[in-house]
């Protein structure tokens, strides 16, 4: 009996039809031999056929079904349906090679019955996913892809649940926890690290819990579905036996019961104790260049008490000009003395300089005046080696101004000194104008020589501590090689800076500036104070004419707080000293 009429012939036959060819799903109906007996055009035009296959052919001619991946045959589920009852589908990666390349087929194959349930046949559903396996091989690739970054990341990952228990857990984070997998899966955080604070009750369970940063945030992200957060916290961990410094994000995935916490860990203790031992050894760089800036500072003071008393006796062996001979020897001790003095003083402000103790003070001034007593002390100066000297006009500029007078003059003292040292012949000219920087008034000066100059490799050094141009320059003229070097960090101090020129055989341009600050008055400067003796001395005194006359010294010590002696203090304790021994 036809499957298809049955005892209403043509009309049954017609309604089969009819029905079946309007499905989206082909359907394919065999007799009991798997031998097609119909197949609607949803299944040619899934299957490719050219034509309606002929009824009578096999259903594995006409449906060769293999795993695509593989190449290898499938077995012919219309049999095995038949056989077993039962209906049967494809297995994953079932289809049929077609024109632009493999189907993959979904296929459920159900026997049919008569009404003495025999099996008269097999109707078979197929339909193409193709498209829905490609999105699901991309979703498995990107699962691939995505599993393979959390295993090789860096950066620890640990996945919890809504209830806070670990679900899932990368090489990284067990490596920070030094655990294995089979040890932290379905624990809490806390009990994954075996921190110490939860060990007693659990994690979260504990008194030090309620101030735990990662229970604090784990617990918001669980209860707020939008919640991400980045936080840092220390955890003693008994299994690490050490402290680990950890910086923790949070973020979260899925929703309600589905919902992931995701914590990627960062371990910082190796970091944290490496900036330890750094900041250890800067305290103990520090402490040790303030123990030497205090050993420099008394000794630089120590050292200056005695070579200023040698200053005096020597002055005094001067007043009544002794022998030539004598006279000849005691200049030059006295030379060498203010060397000394002057190497001493340059070594004392690079040291306050490099330590970052140097003062500096902030008073209102008389700038002309400065000016003035530059060029009163320099002119005579230049005069005795034949050399003229230029100011400028210091009527063109304020006469007032805010800064500290007594470090601008250094720094004219230690550039005019230069200048003298290495001009022969000619004359030194100094400028001063105001002009700005950076849109702020500034007080613009240079001093400008006619000396031996530089050549352009020894510009580069001149501004280094101990450096000098030439270094055959010590031998000839001597000093220490800082005063360049004082002269920029003063002006960097001061907000300033300074720039050179030179042109060998032609001389030196030290151009330099430093903000101006217009005042309407002057104040009274700091008073050059040193420390020469015990501050309780000051009372002894010398005969009057010998006290004037050592008023007059040359001194120059730095100044110190709280010492105001000056050398006939020294003179005046040095003659008591001797009347006592007098009158033993």
């Amino acid at each position: 009996m036809n499957i298809l009429t049955g005892r209403k012939g043509f009309s049954r036959h017609a309604l089969w039809q009819g029905f079946l060819g309007e499905l989206g799903d082909g359907v394919i109906l065999t007799d009991p031999q798997a031998r097609i007996v119909y197949c609607n055009e949803a299944a040619q035009e899934i299957l490719e056929w050219p034509e309606m296959p002929k009824p009578g052919l096999p259903f594995h001619v006409c449906c060769p079904l293999l795993d695509v991946r593989t190449g290898l045959p499938y077995d012919n589920p219309v049999l095995q349906a038949m056989h077993t009852g039962r209906s049967v589908g494809l297995a994953r990666n079932i289809g049929v090679l077609g024109t632009q390349g493999p189907i993959y087929l979904s296929m459920t194959c159900a026997p049919m019955r008569s009404r003495k349930g025999s099996i008269v046949g097999c109707i078979v559903i197929v339909r193409d996913v193709t498209h829905l396996r490609a999105l699901e091989m991309k979703v498995e690739e990107d699962q691939r892809y995505m599993r393979s970054v959390f295993s090789a990341a860096t950066v620890g990952f640990c996945l919890l649940n809504v209830k806070g228990s670990i679900v899932d857990i990368n090489e990284a984070a067990l490596e920070i926890m030094n655990a294995s997998s089979d040890n932290v899966l379905g624990l809490q955080f806390g009990e994954a690290f075996i921190c110490e604070s939860c060990l007693n009750r659990g994690c979260g369970m504990s008194a030090p819990c309620k101030q735990c940063p990662a229970r604090i945030n784990i617990q918001a992200a669980i209860a707020d579905d939008t919640y991400t957060s980045e936080f840092e916290f220390v955890m003693r961990s008994k299994r690490a036996q050490e402290s680990l410094w950890l910086k923790v994000f949070v973020s979260q995935m899925g929703v309600g019961e589905s919902k992931q916490v995701i914590l990627a860990i960062i371990n910082e203790s190796a970091r944290r104790r490496y900036e330890e031992k750094l900041k250890a050894a800067k305290d103990a760089a520090e402490e040790a260049g303030r123990t030497k800036m205090r050993f420099l500072s008394n000794m630089s003071h120590e050292i200056r008490t005695p070579i200023n008393g040698v200053l005096g006796m020597l002055k005094l062996a001067l007043r009544n000009p002794p022998p030539e001979k004598l006279q000849e020897y005691l200049k030059n001790a006295q030379q060498s003395s203010q060397d000394l003095l002057r190497l001493i003083n340059d070594i004392l402000d690079f040291s306050k300089l490099d330590s970052g103790r140097m003062k500096l003070e902030r008073i209102n001034f008389d700038l002309r005046l400065m000016l003035e007593q530059v060029e009163d002390t320099y002119k005579t100066l230049a005069r005795a080696q034949g050399l003229t000297l230029s100011l400028p006009d210091i009527h063109a500029l304020p006469q007032f101004v805010r800064g500290d007078p007594l470090r601008i003059r250094q720094i004219f003292s230690n550039l005019l000194n230069n200048a003298l040292k290495f001009t022969h012949a000619g004359s030194i000219t100094i400028q001063a104008v105001v002009g700005s920087q950076g849109g702020k008034p500034t007080l613009e000066f240079s001093v400008r020589d006619t000396g031996i100059g530089m050549k352009p490799e020894e510009l580069k050094r001149i501004f280094q501590p101990f450096a000098q141009a030439d270094p055959s320059t010590t031998r000839r003229y001597g000093g220490s090689g800082l005063g360049l070097t004082i002269v920029r960090e003063l002006l960097l101090s001061m907000g300033g800076n300074i720039e050179v020129k030179s042109w060998p055989g032609k001389g030196s341009l030290f151009s330099f500036w430093i903000p101006l600050i217009v005042a309407r008055e002057a104040e009274p400067e700091p008073r050059d104070e040193s420390a020469f003796v015990n501050p309780k001395l000051t009372k002894l005194q010398l005969p009057e004419s010998e006290r004037l006359w050592l008023q007059g010294a040359d001194n120059a010590a730095a100044p110190v707080a709280g010492a105001t002696e000056d050398i006939s203090d020294l003179m005046a304790y040095a003659m008591k000293q001797l009347n006592k021994d007098k009158g033993k």
